[in-house]
């Protein structure tokens, strides 16, 4: 038994042509994926090589510079390909921070004529760092689309308004969007009730902080599950009770920053059969009573 455990402290990794002697320990710490692979591999098996295919020998260098200094000194000098070679290979041993660097250091590839297909590109790769650095560059040009935040294998964006070169941006994206979000007034347009047959993908509904109601519920698609109506002032209990017969699927609901909701709307929740999560920060006015029922429902 101590035998086993104290084995092996160098692991020779074949890479390429080359043979190279890791610290196990070292890179086991840093990467869960290469400890599960050292232990099922080579530990369980007493084998002290392990051959890693598909990465080439500079990548892996760079990354033994990171798991060794916490660093990358050589990183200015990589060309793009070779920085997202290098991300892509971070992201799937599971270093984080270094996925973070590389995502950082490709912030200054990202330009005027390419950021749509940047975003559209990491998102569907799952580079989660390299799209928030995209979402922050595309922000800022007042486009008339802003990114939102959110779970990494979602695309949320929030329209400010539907001029046509809005609209047009928006067709860019609409295959992968999963998410979309409008304020003030926006539900009064008649190009809200257009735009949601162009998002196959769209499972959420951000109606927070609008202004007003306008039948909008009827606009949307029945099979959504998350729906958001943090801050609407014009939200009743007949809202409520409409909601949970129009979207039958709901798994999460926002009702947020609603301090003029009563007990009669906390009554309607239980007709939402599918819910898993309810967000009610900051509506003050509920009761531990209140809050019983509802747990109760």
């Amino acid at each position: 038994l101590f035998f086993r455990a104290a084995l092996f402290f160098t692991i020779k990794l074949q890479i390429e042509h080359e043979h190279i002697v890791v610290n196990s320990l070292l890179f086991g710490v840093c990467s869960e994926p290469l400890r599960i692979i050292f232990r099922r591999e080579c530990f369980e098996k007493l084998n002290d090589k392990w051959t890693v295919f598909h990465l080439r020998l500079p990548i892996f260098r760079q990354i033994e510079t990171y798991v060794s200094t916490g660093k990358l000194p050589e990183l200015w000098k990589c060309e793009f390909d070779e920085i997202l070679a290098l991300m892509n290979q971070a992201k799937t041993w599971q270093l984080t921070e270094m996925t973070q660097h590389c995502a950082v250091f490709l912030r200054r590839y990202i330009q005027l004529d390419n950021v749509v297909e940047i975003i559209l590109k990491a998102h569907q790769q799952g580079f989660r760092e390299w799209k928030e650095e995209a979402y922050l560059y595309f922000n800022q040009q007042g486009w008339g689309l802003r990114f939102l935040s959110s779970d990494p294998l979602d695309l949320k964006v929030e329209f400010l308004n539907f001029y046509p070169e809005t609209l047009e941006l928006f067709h860019l994206f609409a295959p992968r969007i999963t998410h979309l979000a409008f304020a003030g007034r926006l539900n009064e347009d008649v190009a809200f009730k257009q735009i949601f047959s162009f998002c196959p993908e769209l499972k959420g509904v951000d109606l927070s902080g609008s202004e007003s109601f306008s039948s909008a519920f009827s606009f949307l698609p029945s099979y959504l599950t998350d729906l958001s109506l943090s801050a609407c002032f014009w939200l009743r209990p007949d809202h409520l009770r409409v909601a949970s017969v129009q979207f039958p699927y709901l798994a999460k609901l926002e009702l947020a920053n609603n301090t003029h909701l009563n007990a009669l709307a906390w009554g309607e929740l239980h007709q939402f059969k599918q819910l898993r999560a309810l967000n009610l920060a900051r509506c003050f006015q509920l009761t531990n009573q209140e809050l019983k029922l509802i747990a109760q429902g």
